[in-house]
């Protein structure tokens, strides 16, 4: 090894070689004689020796540095490993999609530590396609109002940072910013990971020692070697035989009493696993026909699950073959898939959600990626797989333009099992609204809304500021009391005319309004539509058919027509019973109804295992009637009118002419949709009251409109009911000279849900006066939907444990339902049907039960008019008894004016958007499925690096390892001395505490570690620890552990900022 010497022992070298060879000469410091022979050579010598040490220095692996160290690694193919970026996926939002929105390729969006990341996908959102894009806003919606984003349309969008580093990884809601034209807002639901810093020198000399150290093939050090190697590992382990872990060979591993476990028989040996940190997330897609291989048609069973990233045959190999055939053709499969980003079916369309589990293990949604669970899971050469978890996406905020009344408007998808429900976002002007005592607050009249577009006081001319748009709920939330505080000059008094405008959330009631195709006993000609016919339907009116010159084979109806649905002949026989039987005179073709003498049905029961044969009916074996009985069947109908669906005959009015020839006087029954839309038709307002008058109304001497709901009378005595349409009234107002008051009174219905503890049976009724009047209500029951035992936990229903039939229930008022009639019942209670199923389940003193019935309200509204103009009921009437003016409306003359006409509001208006949520079959057989996911490359590429380099027969799996989520939350108070805004301060130490988690080199996160994190930031002063588990565990660990099989990353990081 060279030498190499410093000036002085250059020139003490030089001085004793000239002495031995030249004594006399004069060699004094400063003579002409020593400059020039000694002292200037020696000083040119020395930086000679100089530059060699520091080049020497450089060959030398333990002192280089910077670049030298690079030239040292390029030496061997090892160069040093480069800061790699984080990725994730960012929600983009908008309130209007009127136009097609293109988020283009490498469009930028910024975090609040100022970290930019570019997107990698352009992505356009189409138009045509809203209800996609309200679809995903709808299923996010819970965390976009937390990060304080209420837009309609979100789309899901990937990004990667810009920059490299670990300061790119950012936790949930760090996105803010962004340059997208059309985009409103935009965030992160879910953490960034995979950004890491440029190797420094240390790291880097050691992995350098490391290889060199393990040139032998098949050491563990060579194998850790060779993947450190690759830039894209941020850690490795190595699993060898005898290792608790191994699970390849046949190792047995069983625990102590203690809880130590131990390896009870060892494995054949032979087999490495590799585990590695470290990512490559490539996106694929493929596609596939769905059959249905259960034979039941059952998506969710095991059989239908598919699985991913399989090349070729793949699927049909097992591990050897597999890998033996990807070390031929190069062609690994597309696994392991660490997340699924959409599927979408060419029948279905992109609506197929993702699995979520809520509080209490229940899960929703359509799809769960199954991730391999056998000894080869986070490999190449996994198993990871889509299950689906339903036979039916629940879509929700379908868009759909009305074109008419009574219109019935197809859905997009096929296969509808049943609409949810239906709203509409309807504009309220100058509504007048109720003024509080306290003048700072006013109340709307209609609920739900999101926000107040105007307040105004007509009276003093001042518009208001608008404080809070909900002060009795959450910001954002829906307002569902009418509560909106105000401020301004001067608050207004309570007879102060004051106008508000807003949105009005209105649903529609799925009984009532449309059908919801959820009742398979209703006879319907619309499928996978809309019937918004359903309120004014006419079921089995009864009628006998007219011969004339003019008109031919005809019926009239009781009510004017929209639509026809059918004109049935029938048989009807009172039949008595007989063992169980009923034998009529005619064979049976078909049956309408058997019913007994107090009208309730005994042949169509709930379990429906009657049967027919000839002129013979078996009764089912939970039938009513009883022995010795006599039973009305109607029976064999024929359509006259549309037997094949095409109309064989034309109407008008109330009249409908037949095609067909039919002898006149024949009784038949009619279905149809009646044409109803004004309750009362143009009236002077001077001419008011307007009074009830059986179905109609009387105006000023005439009988004119329709009342809400139609019955049958007898004189002045309600009858059967025809027609059941409750709903809000709208009153539209013209000419009127100035603001008034109307004041309407009637029946009014109120829709009920909810449970109750049960407290047992009142003379063999269920009686719900008690919860009515918890309510603060009072009123007659005149409808029940639904009864169920239900298992209740902190206040929420969890889960509905039995459900009552309602067929042939009881009320003592059923003029508005199907109900038996029972007198001996009281106004608020209701009697199931005995059967033995009822009496069986029947709910006992302490049960939980779930009620969802309509109440009858006698009450009076008054309704105030600032100006012409629609204005809307806050109640919904079954029967209007009056309708009069209460104050105003009245000329400078003092004389009444203006004209009133009243509509019935239970479906949208014609061209006007409304928004279905409703269920459909899907997957459906036949139709190409599409799956996108990402899956870790890196596996696959680091598979091939080992192959080259391991001994032929070497069994080594390359895997990685699985995240540990980790959720924090914790609460901070800042110095006193604090000038900064909260917002810097809790993002600073969400910045630091999520780096932290996501770069820590251990298996253990200490809870003191994630407080001395928090204490590093500048400003603040004290810190508690409120949440410190896995996601979807709750309480404070001290310290979690995680295996060699995991590595921690930041799922959640709430820091809450308290008062100084």
């Amino acid at each position: 090894m060279a030498r190499f010497r410093a000036l002085e022992e250059i020139i003490i070298s030089m001085l004793n070689f000239s002495n031995a060879t030249q004594p006399d000469a004069n060699m004094a410091p400063g003579t002409v004689l020593r400059d020039l022979t000694v002292d200037m050579p020696s000083i040119e010598i020395a930086k000679i020796y100089d530059e060699s040490r520091v080049k020497a220095g450089f060959q030398a692996l333990l002192s280089a540095t910077g670049s030298e160290l690079d030239k040292w690694g390029a030496n061997f193919g090892i160069p040093r490993l480069s800061g790699t970026n984080s990725t994730g996926t960012i929600i983009a939002t908008t309130n209007t999609l009127n136009s097609n929105i293109l988020i283009a390729l490498n469009s930028t969006v910024t975090a609040r530590n100022g970290q930019s990341f570019r997107v990698t996908n352009a992505i356009t959102m189409d138009a045509t396609k809203a209800s996609v894009y309200r679809s995903v806003a709808v299923r996010y919606s819970t965390q976009l109002q937390l990060a304080g984003i209420l837009d309609q349309y979100a789309v899901e969008v990937p990004v990667s940072s810009i920059s490299t580093g670990i300061s790119t990884n950012i936790g949930k809601n760090q996105i803010s910013s962004h340059n997208i034209s059309g985009i409103s807002n935009v965030t992160n639901l879910s953490v960034f990971s995979g950004g890491s810093s440029i190797e420094n020198d240390v790291s880097y000399r050691n992995r350098l020692l490391s290889v060199f150290r393990g040139a032998a093939t098949g050491t563990e050090t060579a194998y850790l070697a060779t993947v450190t190697a690759d830039s894209r590992v941020v850690s490795a382990d190595i699993i060898g035989p005898g290792d608790l872990l191994m699970q390849r060979d046949g190792t047995i591993v069983q625990t102590t009493s203690d809880g130590v476990d131990y390896v009870a028989t060892p494995g054949s040996g032979g087999k490495v696993d590799i585990l590695i940190q470290g990512k490559d997330l490539i996106s694929n897609s493929e596609s596939f026909i769905y059959n249905d291989k259960s034979g039941k048609l059952d998506a969710t069973d095991p059989r239908n699950d598919y699985l991913l990233g399989q090349r070729a045959s793949d699927s049909l190999l097992d591990f050897p073959q597999k890998r033996l055939q990807a070390q031929k053709t190069g062609l690994y499969p597309f696994q392991p898939v660490t997340e699924v980003l959409s599927i979408s079916g060419s029948l279905s369309g992109p609506n197929f959600k993702p699995v979520s589990v809520d509080e209490f293990g229940n899960k929703t949604g359509n799809f769960e990626l199954v991730k391999d669970t056998s000894a080869y899971t986070g490999s190449a050469f996994g198993s990871d797989k889509i299950h689906f978890i339903s036979n039916s996406i629940a879509l929700d905020k379908e868009s759909i333009t009305k074109p008419q009344l009574h219109s019935t408007d197809p859905l997009d998808f096929s296969g509808v099992l049943g609409i949810d429900t239906i709203a509409q976002t309807l504009s309220i002007t100058r509504e007048v609204a109720t003024v509080s005592t306290d003048r700072q607050f006013v109340y709307a009249q209609h609920t739900p809304f999101y926000t107040i577009e105007k307040v105004v006081n007509k009276t003093t001319g001042e518009r208001y500021r608008v404080i809070s748009s909900n002060p009795d709920g959450v910001v954002g939330a829906l307002n569902t009391t009418g509560k909106i505080q105000i401020s301004g000059a001067t608050l207004p008094r309570e007879n102060d005319i004051v106008e508000i405008s807003y949105n009005w959330e209105v649903s529609f009631d799925p009984d009532v309004d449309f059908d919801s195709l959820k009742n398979p006993s209703r006879t319907r000609t619309a499928i996978d539509s809309v019937d918004w016919g359903h309120s004014s339907e006419i079921l089995l009116e009864e009628t006998v058919t007219l011969f004339s010159g003019i008109d031919g084979y005809h019926i009239l109806t009781d009510y004017p027509i929209n639509k026809v649905k059918n004109v049935s002949t029938y048989l009807q026989e009172s039949i008595v019973e007989s063992v169980g039987k009923l034998v009529l005179s005619t064979n049976i073709l078909n049956i309408l109804s058997v019913k007994d003498s107090v009208g309730r049905e005994v042949f169509f029961t709930d379990k429906n295992d009657g049967s027919v044969s000839g002129k013979t009916i078996r009764l089912p074996s939970d039938s009513l009637l009883l022995s010795g009985a006599t039973a009305v069947i109607r029976y064999n109908t024929v359509d006259l009118f549309s037997p094949e669906l095409t109309d064989n005959g034309t109407y008008s009015g109330n009249k409908i002419v037949l095609t067909t020839s039919v002898t006149p006087s024949t009784p038949v029954l009619v279905d149809y949709i009646a044409s109803f839309y004004e309750v009362v038709p143009a009236a002077q307002i001077s001419s008011l009251p307007i009074v009830a008058s059986l179905n109609q109304f009387a105006v000023n001497g005439s009988i004119v409109g329709e009342q809400p709901v139609g019955s049958a009378w007898v004189s002045s005595t309600r009858g059967k009911l025809e027609r059941f349409s409750p709903c809000f009234l709208r009153f539209v107002s013209s000419n009127i000279p100035a603001s008034g008051r109307f004041q309407i009174t009637g029946k009014t219905l109120k829709h009920i849900q909810g449970f109750f503890i049960y407290t047992g049976l009142v003379s063999g009724t269920i009686e719900l006066n008690n919860y009515i009047q918890s309510l603060g209500l009072s009123g007659e029951v005149v409808k029940i939907k639904e009864f169920s035992k239900v298992t209740v936990s902190s206040g929420t229903i969890v889960s509905k444990d039995y459900t009552f039939s309602m067929l042939n229930y009881e009320l003592k008022n059923n003029k508005f339902s199907s109900a038996i009639l029972n007198n001996s019942l009281n106004s608020t209670s209701f009697a199931l049907a005995s059967t033995n199923a009822n009496i069986s389940n029947a709910p006992t003193t302490g049960n939980f039960v779930y009620v969802d019935f309509y109440l009858m309200v006698t009450e009076t509204e008054r309704l105030a008019v600032s100006a012409s103009g629609d204005q809307y009921t806050k109640n919904k009437y079954l029967y209007v008894d009056e309708v009069r003016v209460e104050s105003g409306f009245r000329n400078t003359s003092n004389v009444l004016s203006g004209t009133l006409s009243v509509y019935g509001f239970n479906q949208p208006a014609s061209n006007s958007q409304y928004f279905v949520d409703y269920d459909f079959t899907a997957p459906k057989v036949g139709e190409r499925i599409t799956i996108s996911y990402n899956y870790n490359s890196l596996m696959a590429d680091l598979v091939k690096r080992i192959d080259k380099t391991r001994p032929i027969g070497a069994d080594v799996l390359v895997k990685s390892k699985s995240e540990f989520p980790v959720y924090v939350s914790m609460t901070v108070a800042p110095l006193a001395s604090y000038t900064g805004s909260t917002v810097s301060l809790q993002n600073s130490i969400q910045q630091k505490i999520s780096t932290f988690i996501n770069q820590l080199n251990s298996d253990e996160l200490d809870l003191s570690d994630l407080i001395n994190v928090a204490y590093s930031v500048s400003g603040v002063d004290r810190v508690i620890i409120t949440q410190l588990n896995a996601t979807n565990s709750t309480g404070i660990m001290q310290t979690i552990k995680a295996s060699v099989l995991s590595y921690f990353v930041a799922s959640s990081v709430e820091i809450i900022i308290s008062s100084k």
